[in-house]
């Protein structure tokens, strides 16, 4: 299963177990749930409100296995236009 973290902050926390770290501050964490079999998943979210233009944030993605254990992508920077 993937979770989708974005967040107003960059960051760097150690993980138990992983080898990346936390990158960005869990403002906002999205379930988007099992991989299909393509690789491949669309996902639509929203931006609130006061992210206004100019805006940073960063977004990570946590790929969690049945059992538990998560492995954590690189995280990328994006700006709101």
């Amino acid at each position: 299963n993937l979770r989708f973290f974005m967040g107003r902050q960059a960051r760097r926390q150690a993980v138990t177990g992983s080898s990346v770290p936390l990158l960005t501050s869990p403002d906002r964490v999205s379930a988007i749930g099992a991989i299909p079999p393509s690789g491949a998943v669309d996902y639509v979210w929203t931006i609130p409100a006061h992210w206004t233009p100019g805006t940073l944030i960063f977004t990570q993605v946590a790929a969690v296995a049945p059992t538990g254990q998560g492995v954590l992508s690189n995280s990328v920077p994006l700006l709101v236009h």
